[in-house]
């Protein structure tokens, strides 16, 4: 059965036979911009037929006024630039309609872009913007928010009215976050309500990467030692002149001088060189000291 203005919201039905029940019912009208539906009112459900009788059932509509509302997302203070756009928010709202039955909606809501409502907002959803009853006082809640945001401190949260006319009424509810804040829409004209979160200097914890250079030992420096002044060297090629012995002390022969080429075939070991010129040296010295005194104690025979 359809009931409009041109059959003047009525309709009638054929006979039918005595003590028949017949049960009314309405689907719920769509909203219009403006305009909600309250629960439809019967004064009778069912009725039964009585014979040579007429039945009448009243049904009333209760229009609800409507105004258009958005939410418009702000985030302030030092660290606002570390939020991306894909960084969402939740908002929570929450009235009691005109039948007397807790409603809410749920929205979405980034930084600098209007909210958007969720699949099952009991609002009256148009064109995507959500119609709030006039002269409900309804409560909005942040109540959730993506990973990115948990990594901030927050300080202040103040929702406040951008545009239209509305009462709002903020409360604190102690712990700094969430905020709640109660509108109350008096008027047709669209309504936006600012929420607006202030993040604080000491929000973010950055762990630099620090790179990993390698020590080099330090080697104390050493005194340097002044060599000994070597002795006139022996030319290998010239045969020595062995030095007479004395009964009981056979002559020392001269020590064979190292080969100024290398036995091998690697790489010359300068530090190798030093130490065999430094003892080459140390012989020389001691074996002519050996024979001044040797010589001495010729004389003195």
């Amino acid at each position: 059965v359809t009931l409009n203005k041109d059959n003047n919201w009525k309709w009638t039905s054929g006979d039918l036979p005595k003590g028949t029940v017949v049960t009314f019912d309405e689907v719920t009208p769509a909203p219009l911009p403006g305009v909600d539906w309250a629960k439809p009112l019967f004064d009778k459900d069912n009725v039964a037929v009585e014979g040579g009788k007429t039945v009448t059932s009243q049904i009333r509509n209760t229009i609800v006024p409507t105004t258009e509302t958005d939410i418009v997302k702000t985030v302030t203070g030092p660290l606002a630039g570390h939020l991306a756009k894909k960084t969402t928010f939740e908002v929570t709202a929450s009235w009691t309609d005109a039948d007397g039955f807790d409603r809410t909606c749920v929205f979405t809501v980034k930084n600098g872009e209007s909210a958007v409502p969720n699949e099952n907002c009991d609002a009256a959803v148009i064109d995507g913007k959500v119609y709030f009853p006039q002269g409900t006082e309804i409560t909005f809640e942040e109540t959730g928010a993506s990973e990115e945001s948990r990594l901030l401190t927050w300080k202040d949260v103040k929702w406040t009215v951008e545009g239209g006319d509305a009462k709002l009424e903020s409360e604190d509810k102690g712990d700094r976050f969430p905020t709640i804040a109660t509108v109350t829409i008096k008027g047709d004209s669209p309504v936006t309500i600012g929420l607006e979160n202030e993040s604080g200097p000491d929000g973010i914890i950055i762990i630099p990467i620090i790179p990993i250079i390698p020590i080099i030992p330090v080697v104390p420096p050493t005194t340097p030692v002044t060599p000994t002044e070597p002795g006139t060297p022996v030319n290998p090629e010239t045969p020595t002149t062995p030095v007479d012995g004395t009964p009981g002390h056979p002559g020392k022969p001269m020590p064979e001088q190292p080969s100024s080429s290398s036995s091998g075939g690697g790489l010359a070991n300068t530090g190798a060189s030093v130490i065999g010129l430094a003892a080459l040296a140390l012989i020389l010295v001691g074996g002519g000291a050996w024979l001044m005194l040797r010589n001495r104690r010729n004389d003195e025979a």
